[in-house]
């Protein structure tokens, strides 16, 4: 009389065995993955990865994308119907630049942690701003003032400390600073401050020449020849790679090329149009 509650009781208990066991491996990779997600926020700057930032224009509103080099895996950071551009690692690979025109009507200047992409605003009211670049040490951003070349405005990227920058001299060093040359936007330091790498016309056509000693008229070599003209070239850390886009195949995509040889990879392939490359 006594087997019968017995052998029910065993078959009952079975599955919520089985359930207790999945629910408490659910658990166990949750919290690994969030350990993960907080050693990568810790050391992110010391991960072996590499990953380019870019814009993509989709149907006209374009986003800033995230792209791992190895693997060609991309992700949409900031998923926007808003006007969002000109991505900027910062020098230790954690955080990202970029302007977007949500708020008031005007463009901003905001910054995101890759692995959050949480936004946040640094320019304040009553302005326009864009093109947002680092300083060597990575505690300011410069930035011009939409739609102008010359103003030229500076924040702590704790967003104390704005202010608009005067004067040629100083115009000319920041933009040095930030690995760009004041004599065009088209041209790019490596990391080590030469080569100079930059897009020119010669020869009846576009392309990306290497100058080993800064030296663009009398000393410097064709990469990689390009159909039209191209965005600003981006430097890898260990400045063996550019990533770049340009029209080869017919399509603006993006593309990374070996600076000791010029040979090409195709990063995209698709009907967005890909600008802006910065290389974390």
């Amino acid at each position: 009389m006594y087997n019968l509650p017995y052998e029910k009781n065993e078959e009952n208990i079975f599955p919520l065995m089985l359930l207790r066991i999945v629910l408490g491996l659910t658990l166990l990779l949750i919290g690994v993955g969030v350990l993960m997600i907080g050693a990568a926020r810790a050391f992110g700057d010391r991960l072996p990865v590499e990953q380019i930032t870019f814009m993509s224009y989709v149907n006209i509103n374009p986003d800033i994308y995230i792209m791992d080099v190895r693997q060609r895996h991309r992700v949409n950071l900031t998923r926007s119907p808003c006007w969002d551009a000109s991505p900027a690692w910062s020098p230790d690979g954690t955080l990202i630049a970029y302007a977007n025109d949500c708020a008031d009507g005007r463009v901003h200047v905001y910054v995101m942690h890759w692995l959050d992409a949480r936004p946040r605003r640094l320019t304040p009211d009553g302005g326009s701003y864009s093109a947002p670049r680092w300083s060597s040490d990575g505690t300011q951003l410069v930035f011009f003032a939409q739609g102008s070349t010359t103003d030229l405005y500076s924040i702590n990227v704790d967003g104390s400390d704005f202010r608009q920058i005067s004067g040629e001299d100083a115009f000319a060093s920041i933009l040095i600073d930030i690995g760009v040359e004041a004599t065009g936007i088209n041209e790019s330091r490596a990391p080590a401050g030469l080569p100079l790498a930059f897009i020119a016309y010669r020869d009846d056509s576009w392309g990306i020449y290497i100058s080993a000693d800064g030296d663009r008229l009398n000393n410097a070599r064709l990469l990689v020849r390009i159909t039209r003209y191209g965005e600003t070239v981006a430097w890898s850390a260990d400045g063996s790679l550019l990533a770049f886009t340009a029209q080869i195949h017919g399509m603006s995509d993006l593309y990374m090329a070996r600076v000791d040889d010029g040979a090409i990879t195709r990063l995209t392939q698709d009907r967005a149009l890909e600008i802006a490359p910065s290389w974390r």
